[in-house]
């Protein structure tokens, strides 16, 4: 599959977390979340401009691993009472084992260069993990799904810096979409805590 069409299902994550935190984890997902995922989600179809290959064999493929992510993410938040640190260390050895399982199939012997941009992925990665780790400790999923679309405005962002690709037309509007509805959830939330006081 094209990495676009990938993208759109793992991106599809924030609208599975918030259909599972209500009846996996009992929290109360208001409209306006509903709403900010859904226009979100537009947003990325917009920028991904996914092909007629979402279709193919692959994407049962790509749509369980956006499930899993969610799952994970759903079970994470389910156990924020335990400390942070033996659940980031599973979440890597659970990682590391899947990835060991591929070896024998997909093995391709990495030059010293790959490897030091490898364990550079990888301490970028666990920096990532701990980040979401603890802020599913502190806030509900459904307040946090939305936040994940913005790793397309990041991508945009990073790619202009470093290597010059110009965003492209559907990503700036997909990508104005996604911070809309990301600003729309922040003035929403606040309305409601204001209300709630």
């Amino acid at each position: 599959m094209p990495l676009a069409d990938v993208m759109t299902f793992y991106m599809a994550t924030p609208l599975i977390i918030t259909a599972l935190s209500a009846p996996l984890l009992g929290e109360k997902v208001e409209r306006f979340r509903w709403i900010a995922v859904l226009i979100g989600f537009v947003g990325v179809l917009i920028a991904l401009r996914p092909s007629p290959q979402m279709l193919s064999w692959a994407a049962p493929i790509a749509l369980f691993g956006a499930i899993a992510y969610a799952l994970s993410q759903t079970i994470t938040r389910d156990l924020r009472g335990i400390h942070w640190v033996p659940l980031v260390l599973w979440q890597f050895v659970g990682t590391g084992l899947v990835g060991a399982a591929t070896i024998p199939w997909a093995w391709t012997t990495p030059s010293l260069f790959d490897l030091g941009l490898m364990f550079l992925v990888g301490v970028v990665a666990m920096i990532c993990i701990i980040c979401v780790v603890r802020a599913l400790g502190f806030a509900r999923v459904a307040v946090l799904a939305p936040l994940q679309y913005t790793g397309l405005l990041w991508a945009a962002i990073l790619g202009w810096l470093i290597w010059r690709d110009v965003p492209t037309l559907p990503i700036v509007v997909g990508n104005a979409i996604i911070i809309g509805s990301g600003l729309y959830v922040a003035a929403r939330g606040k309305m409601v805590g204001k209300a709630a006081e």
